[in-house]
């Protein structure tokens, strides 16, 4: 039912009273009971593109679920309540314009803000800050650090660029 694999790792979540088992797969997002493996919703997600693929694993904060996809596919945030799932927003699948495109890194939530590498060549990637709740981009940096990876630690975040050049990063809004 998850229309092909991925690279996206699977996400066992709390989300209220009910635990989710979230796997971002090829054609999308789909919420699976862990007690008897059924179903309980699927959001489709696919880029156009065939060469494409989901590879960031979904993000949960609160009752709400994030997922991002590179190959000019954007992103979404879901409200999650039992079997039911609201959408919050998610960018046009038509437009050039994302919010975020992760590529394989997952992004970091932090005071309902999500901070994230977006892009899914090295020549256009950005470090991006994105409101969870709207999907509004509050910045870009073009940094120096390509596409990367990112890790939250004592208030810093640690960042592994492409090339292999770590950094310190203190975000903001």
């Amino acid at each position: 039912p998850t229309d092909g694999g991925s690279y996206a790792a699977a996400k066992m979540a709390r989300i209220g009273a009910d635990l989710h088992l979230l796997i971002f797969h090829r054609g999308g997002l789909s919420s699976f009971d862990p007690a008897d493996g059924r179903e309980r919703w699927k959001f489709p997600w696919r880029s156009t593109l065939h060469e494409s693929v989901n590879a960031s694993t979904p993000v949960v904060v609160g009752d709400i679920v994030f997922c991002s996809a590179a190959y000019r596919t954007g992103s979404f945030a879901l409200r999650v309540c039992g079997d039911r799932r609201e959408v919050l927003w998610k960018d046009d699948l038509d437009s050039r314009e994302k919010a975020l495109e992760a590529h394989w890194d997952t992004p970091v939530a932090i005071d309902g803000r999500l901070y994230g590498f977006s892009g899914r060549h090295e020549s256009e990637a950005e470090l991006r800050c994105v409101e969870l709740a709207t999907g509004r981009v509050l910045w870009r940096w073009p940094s120096y650090l390509g596409r990367g990876s990112m890790v939250w630690s004592d208030g810093h975040a640690i960042a592994l660029g492409e090339r292999g050049d770590l950094a310190l990063l203190r975000l903001s809004p």
